[in-house]
C-alpha cells in the first residue's frame, strides 16, 4: 500500500496540473497547458504524459502600450508580439523547464519578452520579443525585432496618429492597426484568423477594447482602438500579445496585453504511433 501511495505521489508531482501555472486540460488524448504567469524565474516540470514525438508549443510576446500624445496630437498605438511555434520538442519527463511570459507594456527584450525552455529569447527553444510602445508625436510602436522558433503570425507596428488627427489603434499579431483620422481614432488590428479588433473612438463613442482571439487555446489578442481628437482615451488590447490604442493629448492610453505560452501534446501511450500535432 505504501509503495502504491509513493508511486501515485510521484506521478501526480510530475503532472503539470499540480502546479499553480500552467492551467492544463485534457480532451480525449490531447493535453493542453496554458502558461500565463508573468515574471522571471518560472519553471515547469515536464509531466509523465509528455510526448516528444507529438507536440506543438506556441509563444507570444507581450504587446506594447499606446502613447499619451503631445499638444493637439494623436499618439501612436502599441505594437504586437510575434506568435511563434515549435513542433516535436524533445523534453525529458521530470525535467525542470525555464520559461518567461512577457508582461504587457514591458521592455521588448526584457520584461515584455516571452520564451520557453531557455533563459532568453535567443537561447530558448522558442520565444518572442515584445512589441514596442507607441510614440507621443504620433508614430506607432515598433514591431518586435527578434524571435526564435517558426513564425506563425508576425509582429506588427502600431497604428499612427498625428497632428490634429486621432490616435492610432493597437496592433495584433499578423494584423494591421488603423491610423487616426480627422474624424476619429484608428481601429485596433484584427489578428490573423481572429475576432475583430477594437473600434476607434469618435467624438461621441469611446474606443473599444480588443477581443480575445480564438486562434489558439490561449487566444491571440486583437488590438485596442485609438482615441479621436477630443481628449478621449485609447482602449486596451485583447488577450494575448496585442497593443493598446493611443490617446489624444491629455487622454489615457490603452495598455498592451501580456504574452502567453501554450503547450499541446498527444498523451504518450506505449507501442502506439502518435503523429505530430500540426500548428
Amino acid at each position: 500500500m505504501r509503495k502504491l501511495v509513493l508511486v501515485l505521489g510521484i506521478l501526480f508531482g510530475l503532472c503539470g496540473t499540480a502546479q499553480a501555472d500552467p492551467t492544463c486540460t485534457t480532451a480525449g488524448n490531447i493535453e493542453t497547458c496554458v502558461f500565463t504567469l508573468t515574471g522571471t524565474g518560472n519553471t515547469w516540470t515536464v509531466p509523465a504524459t509528455w510526448n516528444s514525438a507529438s507536440n506543438t508549443v506556441y509563444a507570444i510576446g507581450g504587446g506594447g502600450n499606446g502613447a499619451v500624445g503631445i499638444a493637439s496630437t494623436g499618439s501612436g498605438g502599441g505594437a504586437s508580439g510575434f506568435v511563434v511555434y515549435k513542433t516535436n520538442l524533445a523534453l525529458t519527463v521530470g525535467a525542470s523547464i525555464d520559461y518567461q511570459v512577457g508582461i504587457g507594456g514591458g521592455t521588448p527584450s526584457g520584461t515584455g519578452a516571452t520564451w520557453f525552455n531557455g533563459t532568453t529569447v535567443n537561447n530558448a527553444s522558442l520565444g518572442s520579443f515584445a512589441g514596442g510602445g507607441g510614440f507621443d508625436a504620433g508614430t506607432g510602436g515598433t514591431a518586435a525585432s527578434n524571435y526564435s522558433g517558426t513564425v506563425l503570425y508576425a509582429s506588427e507596428t502600431g497604428g499612427a496618429g498625428g497632428f490634429a488627427v486621432g490616435a492610432g489603434g493597437g496592433a495584433a499579431p499578423g494584423g494591421t492597426a488603423g491610423a487616426g483620422t480627422s474624424s476619429g481614432g484608428g481601429a485596433g488590428a484584427t489578428a490573423s484568423g481572429g475576432a475583430s479588433g477594437g473600434a476607434g473612438a469618435t467624438s461621441s463613442s469611446a474606443a473599444v477594447v480588443g477581443a480575445a482571439g480564438a486562434d489558439l487555446p490561449g487566444g491571440i489578442g486583437e488590438g485596442g482602438g485609438g482615441a479621436p481628437s477630443t481628449n478621449l482615451s485609447g482602449a486596451n488590447g485583447g488577450a494575448y500579445g496585442a497593443g493598446g490604442g493611443g490617446a489624444y493629448h491629455n487622454g489615457t492610453a490603452g495598455t498592451g496585453t501580456q504574452g502567453v505560452i501554450v503547450a499541446q501534446w498527444r498523451i504518450s501511450h506505449p507501442f502506439v504511433f502518435t503523429p505530430a500535432i500540426a500548428p
